[in-house]
């Protein structure tokens, strides 16, 4: 479900044809990242979506908060030296020197249960590596008791992936303070139907976005301030079960529903390789450049 609904977005997005400038240029550069996506099944995570850790090249730390709850964030920050940063990239080429990736699921593991990206720039390079295994067997505590497969996904990972990300996943900086998106790409689309709610337009949001030639998608970038209420805080924290359409706008043809979301990051994540340029998770979108 997580990857079809990111798949769906990235799909919209690209139909709307919006394109980045060149103060992409000017956004932090992530230099460690640690992505696990759920698979088929993964509703009911925080945005954004499956992001574990990652280090910017300006010494920005972002954390996901295991454990977190009503009184805890879902993510923290820390403020690190750039030096610090490039330290933690350069460990990262270390202890993973003669990984590879394996994303296929293995035989004997069941299916649909995600990947575990590790994204780390190369010092000699500056180029992104990546490495992907299969599943989510990584573990922050040796007491956790993790998946219903994570034992058989642990066995089947590289020993060497699973000493890294679970000593990344265990690390804590001083001074972490919770962490919340400044801002968020809302999809929209029109559709007959009637949906199951209809809300007022939220105060916060703009009355501007990019529509599709066809007129039946909309992609608009949303402030978001704290404290978190209404839409907005749902759309960061979704619930688990199946979700409610809702709607912002009805027309005489159309009700305008909330079909995702994707948090905007300090600095793009994404991949340059012979597949072309490869997003995983979205840089700011407050200069309107849109996910493709």
């Amino acid at each position: 479900m997580r990857c079809t609904v990111r798949l769906s977005l990235l799909l919209l997005a690209a139909h709307l044809s919006l394109t980045p400038d060149a103060q992409a240029e000017a956004d932090p550069k992530p230099v460690l990242t640690l992505i696990e996506y759920g698979g088929w099944g993964g509703i009911g995570y925080p945005l954004p979506t499956g992001l574990a850790f990652v280090a910017y090249d300006n010494g920005f730390v972002i954390q996901y908060a295991r454990g977190h709850g009503s009184d805890r964030p879902a993510f923290v920050s820390s403020q690190r030296t750039p030096a610090e940063a490039a330290a933690l990239a350069a460990e990262a080429k270390a202890a993973l020197h003669g990984v590879a990736s394996h994303e296929q699921q293995p035989s004997g593991l069941p299916t649909d249960q995600g990947w575990t990206i590790i994204l780390y720039s190369d010092p000699a390079t500056a180029k992104l590596v990546e490495i992907t295994t299969y599943g989510l067997p990584c573990l922050a505590d040796g007491s956790e008791q993790g998946g219903q497969f994570t034992a058989a996904l642990r066995s089947a990972a590289d020993p060497r992936f699973l000493r890294f990300c679970d000593g990344l996943l265990r690390k804590t900086f001083p001074n972490a303070e919770p962490w919340f998106p400044k801002e968020m790409w809302v999809f929209l689309r029109a559709q007959p139907e009637r949906p199951d709610e209809l809300i007022d337009w939220p105060s916060d949001w703009p009355k501007t976005w990019e529509e599709s030639a066809d007129h039946k998608e909309r992609v608009m970038c949303v402030p978001i301030s704290e404290p978190l209420q209404g839409i907005t805080a749902k759309m960061l924290y979704p619930t688990s079960g199946p979700g409610t359409i809702t709607a912002v706008e009805e027309t005489k043809l159309a009700w305008w529903v909330i079909v995702g979301s994707e948090v905007s990051m300090p600095g793009e994540i994404a991949l340059q390789g012979d597949g072309g340029h490869r997003r995983l998770l979205s840089g700011p979108c407050s200069d309107s450049r849109s996910p493709e």
